[in-house]
């Protein structure tokens, strides 16, 4: 289960070491984004059910955030390639929820 504060860590480069990622709503705005990830022409891996997975996954605040970073980028570039969503929108995205 994830709380509703913002997740630390030591390690939260490349973000600012003082800033904080608040990680369930970052996971709350893919997650209703991936609902419309469903582009026949895409592998199963970057289809919504599979994207969701990944999201519930990475609620798991004992994830190793380089893993965590990894599946990031690879929800972001499969909610780009369904084209539900733009580069732009998901930088904003992470802007909106990393906190100074």
């Amino acid at each position: 289960a994830i709380d509703d504060e913002p997740r630390e860590h030591e390690d939260l480069l490349p973000f600012p070491k003082e800033s904080k990622l608040n990680i369930k709503e970052l996971l709350k705005e893919l997650s209703i984004i991936s609902n419309n990830a469903e582009n026949e022409s895409l592998p199963d891996s970057m289809k919504s059910s599979h994207l969701k997975y990944m999201i519930d996954q990475m609620k798991d605040p004992m994830m190793e955030w380089d893993k965590f970073n990894r599946w990031l980028g690879w929800i972001q570039a499969s909610l780009v390639a369904n084209g539900v969503s733009s580069l732009e929108e998901q930088k904003e995205i992470i802007r909106k929820n990393l906190s100074k």
